[in-house]
Parts: structure tokens; sequence; C-alpha cells
């Protein structure tokens, strides 16, 4: 015999309304992302269904699992497991909610990445275009045994100190590595400061609005991310177009490109790398989601890239390996985007696109550019996989 009481029906009708509700929301995201203009060739329609539940476990991981401001923990946003539209394959990314009326330190060893920083951010991660950079503490270093305390507060601190101001609501923690077999990652905590334990179990109230809020973002996150996938096709044809970012690293350029290749094709990109803190060139496909980086050279940072002797970065995008140095390999996407990141330079450079074909590569590149042969290439890519593995290891 049912003994469930008239409340308890009602609550339980509440929350499969609610997965219903989910569920539909996803539908319509899902058919507004396979209809759209940008998944119309065969092998990006295949991407969409893995591209649209990547999405969902970015919304579930933040705003569901660690959606905590008094006992915030640092989760790892993405990773080869969790490919996020635009994420850099240098970067190790880090996420905490936060609220201004607390004090918060974050504390441990430092690693030795290239970049370090703390940026604060207003909104929330998965609210769309909703979000923006607030502050940021940059090139953050250890002490000499590599230990590192950072306190995060609305009121001024000593040392390591990140300003809280009204509106704050989560953080990017970010380690740019430049040279990805030797620089070391961190390994930092939070804590909010005066916190007791343990914390107490999560409420069905609180439940059910934190589900609720990712159902009224769903359809707004996917159509910004559709919207800045399309913004690459915008600009020219034979050169990337930069602007600075709003809610990406403070004092970062952003170069926009697309590219579209026959399987004889190679694009060759060029310019003269800036002085500047850090630059990267990576792959996207036509949903702007980062490709496979780790056993593939879809990207390439200063520290990787081959210079030839004119001081001119030369890479070459295709297919088939071009048996040359900067070869980025679009994994088996013969359209997709194009992003630079040029961190603090004095003026972004200027990156031209052009067509040949594979057979002519040599009669446009440097002529003392080296001949990377089957092998090499299988070593480089070996190299490049275990140094990734080491940096997202647990």
């Amino acid at each position: 015999m049912d003994e469930s009481t008239p409340i308890e029906i009602t609550q339980s009708r509440v929350f499969q309304q609610q997965w219903e509700r989910l569920l539909k929301a996803l539908a319509a995201a899902g058919a507004s992302t396979q209809s759209g203009a940008l998944a119309q060739t065969p092998y990006t329609q295949a991407q969409t269904v893995r591209f649209m539940l990547r999405l969902l476990q970015g919304m579930v991981l933040t705003a569901l699992e660690f959606d905590d401001a008094l006992y915030p923990r640092l989760v790892r946003m993405f990773d080869p497991t969790c490919i996020h539209p635009n994420t850099n394959p240098d970067c190790v990314y880090f996420y905490a909610r936060i609220d201004p009326e607390h004090t918060y330190r974050i504390h441990g060893r430092a690693g030795s990445a290239r970049i370090l920083e703390v940026q604060v951010m207003d909104g929330h991660f998965p609210a769309g275009p909703n979000h923006r950079s607030l502050g940021t503490l940059s090139s953050l270093r250890g002490d000499d045994r590599g230990a590192i305390e950072i306190t995060l507060s609305a009121d001024r601190q000593s040392g390591n100190w990140v300003r809280l101001e009204h509106g704050a609501a989560w953080i990017y923690v970010r380690q740019y590595y430049y040279d990805w077999e030797k620089e070391e990652p961190a390994d930092l905590v939070i804590e909010r400061v005066g916190a007791s334990y343990p914390p107490p179990p999560i409420s069905a109230d609180e439940l059910r609005a934190r589900v609720d809020r990712i159902i009224g973002w769903v359809p707004t996150w996917y159509q910004h991310l559709a919207s800045r996938a399309t913004g690459y096709y915008d600009g020219p044809k034979d050169a990337l177009a930069f602007f600075k970012s709003t809610a990406g690293m403070d004092e970062l350029h952003y170069g926009k490109g697309s590219f579209d290749l026959a399987a004889d094709d190679v694009m060759l990109l060029e310019f003269q790398p800036p002085e500047c803190s850090y630059w990267g060139i990576q792959l996207m496909n036509d949903l702007w989601e980062t490709l496979p980086f780790e056993a593939h050279q879809s990207s390439i940072n200063g520290h990787q890239a081959s210079i030839d002797s004119d001081g001119v970065f030369r890479a070459a995008i295709a297919l088939k390996d071009p048996g040359v140095p900067n070869w980025l390999d679009p994994v088996g996407n013969a359209k997709g985007l194009i992003c630079a990141r040029v961190l603090r330079p004095r003026s972004p450079p200027k990156v031209s696109l052009r067509k040949v074909k594979l057979d002519a590569l040599r009669q446009h590149v440097h002529p003392d550019t080296p001949l990377i042969s089957p092998a090499r290439r299988s070593e480089l890519l070996r190299a490049r996989m275990l140094a990734a593995s080491r940096r997202f290891r647990e």
C-alpha cells in the first residue's frame, strides 16, 4: 500500500516536471545547434551531440555540483575529457564560487607555469554573455620553497591580495604553460576563512534552484556560443581580425579567422611574433570547440614555435601532414576556426592567411624549413602527449 502523503506526491511531481523542462530546453538547444549554419558539413554534424553533452557537463560542474560560495572548491573546468568552446590548450583553468561578503584563502604550491593568475568575475559562467572580468592578480610566483598564499576579500590585505568588489561571484585560476615538458603544475586549494565543518547538506530547495538556473541558461548559453562561432567568419579571409577580450584574460588580444580546405590544400598562416607576455595559435571546429590537442598539434605557442631566420612564424594548416615543423592539424575538420591569443603586446601582430596546394608548399615556405618525417612527427607528438598528460594528471 502506498503511504505517501499528498505533500510528498506534490514534491515528487515538482522534480519530475523539472526534469521534463530540462529535457525540453536541451531538445530545443539541440535542434537549433544541429540545424544551424555552422553544423552543415557531415563531420561537424557528427560532432554536435558530443558538443551539446560537453556543454551540459560544464554547466553541471559549475552551476550544480560546485555552486557554493560558503564551501568553495577549486575544480578544474576543462581538460581533454571535458573540452569546451575556445579553451586554450596551453591553459589549465580552475573555477570556484565566491561571495564578497566573505574572505577566502588560496594556498599551496605555485608550480612553475609561465603565467599564474586569479581573475574575479561577475555573473555566472554558464549564463551566456552575462559575465565580465572585475579584476585580475597576475604574475603570481611562489616563495623560495614554492609555496604561495593568496587572500580574496573586500578589504585590503597584505601579501597577494585580490579585491572582491560588489557583484563578484566566481573566480578563474589560470595557469598558462609555454614549455609543456618542463613547467610544473600548481597544487592549490581554496577555503573560506572562518568556515566550520562539516558543511550542511544541500537542501531540496537549493537543489531545485540550481537546476532551474541551468534550465533558464540553456537557451542563452547555446545561442551565445553559436553567435561567437559565427563571428569568426565575419572578418577578412586573408587575415586574422584582432579584438580585446572583456571576459577572458585582462589585456589579452584575440585574433579570429577561419579555414576551408580541400584534401590537397594548405593554408599558410604567417606573422612576425610581437614582444608580449604570451602568444599562441589554435584551431577549432565550426562549433567553436577546441580540438583534441594532447596527441595532435592543433595548437602552437611561442615556445613551441619554429621561427624562421627572417623572424617570421610560418604555420601550415592542412588535413595531411605537410612535413613542416609548424603543422597545425585540424584533426579531420576541413572547415573550422582559427584563434590567436596575444597577451600584453605593444600592438597585436598582422597575421596573414593564404591558400596554396600541398604539392607546391615548398615553394612558399622559407628555404631553410626542415622536413619532418613521419617517424620524427610521431616522436614529437608522443612527447607532446606525455607532457599534456602530466599537466592534467589528478
